[in-house]
């Protein structure tokens, strides 16, 4: 009889560690959002020849507040492009932002454009830090 009452013992104090174990870790806080765009009218930047694109997007967006109190908000989309010559593109984007208590800030921007046609595809790369902000952007138009 003292063996099984030992073992729920030690079961029970093992549910009671684990959960105090997991309420000490929980220091940060998570909401998303889902959402959808458009039309959206922007500039082709690889082939101005086809015309402005008209974008429609879905994505999702995660925002995080760590113990810390560092702020990242992370997305990623998703969706349709066509230009006003009728080509069409594929759209994939991710986006990574992060705030420091002290104000500081990085942005960073990842663009896939991927033609469904024989137009240019593009990668655009594009980061912010600041304060002050500087803007680095980087264009890759390939076929």
């Amino acid at each position: 009889m003292r063996t099984p009452s030992r073992f729920i013992l030690a079961m029970l104090l093992s549910v009671f560690l684990i959960g105090v174990g997991a309420s000490g870790a929980s220091a940060e806080s998570a909401d998303i959002t889902r959402f959808s765009q458009g039309p959206l009218v922007i500039d082709n930047p690889c082939d101005a020849s086809q015309g402005l694109l008209t974008l429609f997007v879905e994505g999702q967006q995660v925002l995080k507040t760590e113990s810390d109190g560092t702020i990242s908000r992370h997305f990623n989309f998703h969706g349709t492009a066509t230009s006003a010559a009728g080509t069409e593109y594929v759209i994939n984007q991710t986006q990574t932002w992060v705030t420091s208590p002290d104000g500081s800030f990085t942005r960073e921007f990842f663009i896939r454009r991927i033609s469904k046609g024989a137009t240019d595809n593009a990668l655009i790369v594009r980061i912010i830090v600041g304060p002050p902000d500087t803007v680095t952007v980087e264009l890759k138009c390939a076929g």
